[in-house]
């Protein structure tokens, strides 16, 4: 599922679909982004529900740290019950702080602002976290500081965790580097 202009759906090959849902353009940052808002999968309804209770998919994987990533939380909190409990990956190709600071502010604030975000939300929304590098990977440890679990971390953060049910397991055990990329065959 990814935004699109207008909403279609590509098969490719045999088992392949792309959806494309009809998004606008983020506002801010680079105005060729297009953003799933999460109106545009929160009720009942949406199109995105639809495709995810007719695909029924065992893993989600979300590739989005603003917008989307909500939907991970959700399923964790029952709000998509017909579709199960699949599993929830994070891929992350960027880390969040060095694009608040690229895009929004070179302040302290900023950094702080990226990393709590990542220790508060997307973290404990995913079950597993994959990037892309072992660069884009460490924003893991260096958002939860000296906390490797839910139990090591601040009340505000506990709470936030148990919202989201987020998992009592090691970060270490969570996640991964998946380094995309073509092989050289020879």
């Amino acid at each position: 599922i990814v935004p699109g202009e207008e909403d279609e759906t590509v098969q490719v090959g045999k088992f392949g679909r792309i959806y494309f849902i009809k998004a606008n353009i983020f506002p801010f940052f680079d105005k060729r982004y297009r953003v799933i808002l999460p109106q545009l999968y929160m009720p009942t309804g949406s199109r995105i529900r639809e495709i995810l209770l007719e695909e029924k998919p065992d893993l989600i994987e979300v590739c989005d740290k603003y917008t989307i990533g909500w939907l991970a939380g959700m399923v964790r909190i029952g709000k998509f019950k017909q579709l199960g409990r699949p599993v929830l990956v994070h891929m992350s190709c960027e880390r969040m702080d060095d694009n608040v600071r690229a895009f929004l502010t070179k302040h302290p604030a900023g950094r702080w602002l990226a990393r709590s975000m990542i220790k508060n939300l997307i973290y404990p929304m995913f079950d597993f976290y994959a990037a892309n590098s072992k660069y884009t990977l460490s924003e893991i440890p260096d958002s939860m500081g000296d906390a490797c679990c839910q139990m090591e971390l601040g009340k505000i953060s506990q709470r936030l965790w148990r919202f989201f049910r987020g998992s009592t397991s090691s970060l270490f055990e969570r996640s991964y580097v998946h380094e995309a990329g073509v092989e050289d065959a020879i």
